[in-house]
């Protein structure tokens, strides 16, 4: 009986770890709005990237200035393709109406990913949203 109590034990432990390792985690810095050294989004989520890089299981993609982008014909579009396969997005960047996440149809995007299971968190102003646009969700 304790063998197979420590079997099913070790086995779930074993598809826990396995579990674990196919987690995505994009970070998003909001652009430059401020004088260096002060609200460094670049800079402090760089160093949060540093510190989860010993979590087991855990991968971390790091998007700098703002909302990811890609060059078409010449032009910057907003470039979701970095969401694909991710288990949490967290923004790290200033708020109000300037929000990079109510800009164009990136609330929809969030929205969508939320809807799925995609864990969401916010960080410094970024939880400031205006209640018109964002303020519901």
């Amino acid at each position: 009986m304790k063998l197979r109590v420590l079997l099913i034990a070790v086995l779930a432990l074993g598809a826990a770890f396995v579990h674990a390792a196919d987690r995505k985690l994009v970070m998003i810095a909001g652009p430059v709005s401020h004088p260096p050294g002060m609200h460094e989004f670049r800079a402090g989520s760089m160093l949060l990237q540093k510190r989860l890089e010993g979590v087991p299981g855990l991968k971390t993609v790091l998007i700098t200035n703002g909302w990811p982008t890609k060059l078409v014909d010449g032009k910057k579009v907003d470039d979701n393709s970095v969401f694909e396969g991710a288990d949490a997005v967290f923004i790290y960047s200033d708020g109000g109406p300037n929000h990079i996440a109510i800009q164009k149809d990136r609330l929809d995007v969030l929205r969508a990913l939320v809807s799925k299971g995609v864990g969401f968190g916010l960080g410094h102003y970024a939880v400031e949203v205006p209640a018109e646009k964002g303020g519901k969700e």
